[in-house]
């Protein structure tokens, strides 16, 4: 008979506490999900960017000042015509 009371109450106790305890890590768990897919979502921006600056890298590396006066203009570089080869010739013989 003792049995069956401490049974009675307990049961529905460690009921109520499972179920608080569904709940509260579903809630934790699409927090969670939440902020994972807003990271995924960063950093695939960044993946995008870092591939586009890394072109663009390409792009000034192997290019040739002339070619590229032509393309972005000298204003756009905010340089003067003849400084574009004097920066570049510095940056190759410090590598």
């Amino acid at each position: 008979m003792r049995l069956l009371t401490i049974s009675l109450v307990l049961l529905p106790l460690l009921a109520a506490f499972g179920v608080w305890a569904g709940f509260s890590f579903w809630q934790a768990n699409r927090a969670l999900v939440s902020q994972n897919q807003s990271l995924d979502r960063e950093l695939k921006e960044a993946r995008v960017e870092l591939e586009r600056l890394s072109n663009l890298e390409s792009l000034l590396r192997n290019s040739d000042p002339e070619e590229l006066r032509a393309l972005l203009g000298s204003a756009a570089l905010g340089l003067a015509p003849g400084s574009v080869a004097r920066r570049s010739g510095r940056r190759q013989r410090g590598r």
